[in-house]
């Protein structure tokens, strides 16, 4: 789906690409990271000073994952804050967004040159080039794209590896 000059990857859309390109690295995705989608998204907006696409959720649904009900409940007891410092570049729910974009994600993807280069019959250096030259064109267009710096889109695919990493904890 895209709206105005920022590009928001739908449901099926987010799962094809981010499935994609990360069947090429060492990094796993537990199969209802992708399913609770929404919900990645609105806790990382409440942690970075947006509270609303989290309250939109909540009067949505009847029902919650059990590890949203944990947060939830941290919330209400004031054990979770947002972060009172955060001042990001990127608000609420783009911020993942942004670090979704395939584009942004292949910098933290350790794709092997080796297997495109023997499948190609060319040298993995070679495909190491092209694939680096393709990659530094598509960060900038990405950055360009949720209009923020690279550093700040290679800083936000950095926290969406390390929510993957700790999943089920939001």
């Amino acid at each position: 789906m895209i709206t105005g000059t920022k590009y928001q990857p739908g449901p099926d859309e987010v799962t094809l690409i981010v499935r994609g390109i990360l069947s090429l690295s060492n990094l796993v995705v537990p199969d209802d990271f992708f399913d609770n989608w929404h919900w990645v998204i609105a806790v990382d907006a409440f942690d970075y000073g947006d509270p609303e696409p989290l309250a939109a959720l909540l009067a949505e649904f009847d029902e919650y994952p059990a590890n949203v009900r944990t947060l939830l409940s941290d919330i209400v007891r004031g054990k979770r804050k947002p972060n009172p410092k955060a001042h990001p570049t990127v608000k609420g729910k783009d911020r993942m967004q942004a670090a979704l974009s395939g584009e942004a994600l292949r910098d933290h993807i350790d794709t092997s040159s080796v297997f495109f280069g023997d499948r190609d019959g060319e040298e993995p250096t070679d495909v190491r080039r092209g694939n680096d030259a393709s990659y530094r064109q598509d960060k900038t267009s990405t950055a360009e794209r949720y209009g923020i710096s690279k550093h700040t889109l290679g800083n936000l695919c950095r926290d969406l590896k390390q929510k993957i990493e700790r999943w089920p904890v939001l």
